[in-house]
C-alpha cells in the first residue's frame, strides 16, 4: 500500500510532465468563433420556434378566459332576470264595495252636516285668512 505522500509525489511528477510536453494537436482559431455561432442561432432558431407556439397557446388559454368570463356574464344576468321576474297583477276593473262605500258614506256625512255647525267655522277660517294677508302687506311695508 503506498502512502498518501506517494500519490503527491505521483501527481506532481504527473502535472509536471503535463505541463512540460507539447500539445499533441493544435485547434484551428475560428474554431471557437463557429461554436459561438452555432450556439446563438440554436438559440435563436429555438426561441422563435418556442414564442411561436407559446404566443398561439397563450391566445388561446386567453380566450377560453374571456369566454368563461363572458358566459359567466350572461348566467349572471339570466339567472337574474328569472329571479325579478315581475309578478303580473290582475286588475279589477270593478272598484271594491268597501271602498266605493266608504266614499259615499262620507258624502252623506258632509251633505247631512248643517250649515249652521259649519258656518261658523268657514267665517273664522275666513278672518284668520284677512289677518295673515294684512300681515304680510305690513311686513311688505315695513321692510326697506
Amino acid at each position: 500500500m503506498k502512502s498518501p505522500f506517494a500519490k503527491i509525489r505521483n501527481a506532481e511528477a504527473l502535472e509536471s510532465a503535463l505541463r512540460g510536453s507539447p500539445p499533441g494537436t493544435e485547434f484551428p482559431p475560428q474554431l471557437h468563433d463557429s461554436i459561438i455561432n452555432a450556439v446563438h442561432t440554436a438559440q435563436r432558431a429555438e426561441s422563435t420556434e418556442a414564442s411561436g407556439v407559446a404566443m398561439i397557446q397563450r391566445f388561446i388559454k386567453i380566450g377560453w378566459v374571456a369566454l368563461g368570463g363572458f358566459a359567466g356574464l350572461v348566467l349572471l344576468g339570466v339567472l337574474l332576470s328569472i329571479q325579478n321576474h315581475p309578478v303580473a297583477t290582475t286588475q279589477n276593473p270593478q272598484p271594491l264595495a268597501e271602498i266605493s262605500e266608504a266614499f259615499a258614506t262620507s258624502q252623506e256625512l258632509m251633505d247631512s252636516l248643517p250649515s249652521v255647525t259649519v258656518g261658523p267655522l268657514s267665517d273664522e277660517l275666513d278672518k284668520v285668512n284677512r289677518d295673515l294677508g294684512r300681515t304680510a302687506e305690513f311686513l311688505l311695508a315695513t321692510l326697506p
